[in-house]
């Protein structure tokens, strides 16, 4: 079964923190002959997350706009070294279990790519791939947004444990703000827009900026020039 039918969102860190520690597990594999991801290709897609969604939503473009310009300005080092085996779309709905055995399937987008990729979409789209989650997410009587961020982080606790080190919170920020406005393309483009979902994470949006552009983020003009990479 997906692991999906079977997480409580109230009652769901010991699975999560499970999941973690399998994505770790696969990020440590040697797989020969994948593509190589670029991260050219994140930004052009964050472009055109960025046009789709204010097609759709035109009040929001100046703002989705601006991050998409705060993104390319502030690209953090590429370092092809760091680079491991990468799921392609790694998720809970490609988890399943049975009887205390796990799998992970679909690895038809396996490539070899920076791992922070990953685990932001993994984080961000926990409200989306999760029905429970998803219908939390956006109910307007009740902002799960501190439960879903709860929920991710009791992964990303599996994944580091796993790793036996902290990933750099500065880098996952960088690659949560991307992995938030695919989120928003998704919802439109999917048919699953709601209102309640959308403006939450708009702010969610603009907190993670606030958090990366906090004391401890680099703010040496010249680093971000000579990390700044063009969209093609």
């Amino acid at each position: 079964m997906p692991l999906t039918t079977g997480l409580d969102a109230d009652r769901c860190g010991d699975l999560l923190r499970l999941v973690g520690v399998i994505h770790r597990d696969i990020h440590a594999l040697t797989v020969p002959g994948v593509p190589t991801w670029d991260v050219r290709a994140f930004l052009d897609n964050v472009t055109k997350h960025v046009a789709w969604v204010s097609f759709f939503q035109p009040a929001h473009a100046s703002f989705l706009e601006d991050l998409r310009d705060f993104l390319v300005a502030h690209v953090p080092p590429v370092d092809h070294r760091a680079y491991t085996f990468c799921h392609g779309d790694f998720r809970c709905s490609q988890v399943l279990r049975e009887d205390g055995r796990w799998s992970v399937v679909d690895f038809d987008g396996a490539m070899r790519a920076d791992p922070y990729l990953e685990i932001a979409h993994m984080m961000t789209f926990l409200k989306y791939d999760v029905p429970r989650f998803r219908e939390l997410f956006a109910d307007p009587e009740r902002d799960a947004t501190d439960l879903v961020e709860a929920a991710a982080r009791a992964y990303l606790e599996g994944y580091e444990e796993r790793a036996q080190r902290a990933v750099n919170p500065k880098r996952l920020l960088w690659y949560r703000i991307g992995s938030e406005i695919h989120y928003l393309d998704r919802m439109i483009s999917r048919d699953l827009f709601n209102p309640v979902a959308f403006d939450r994470t708009l702010k969610l949006l603009g907190d993670l900026r606030q958090q990366l552009l906090a004391p401890g983020a680099s703010n040496d003009r010249r680093h971000r020039r000579e990390n700044r990479v063009p969209l093609s």
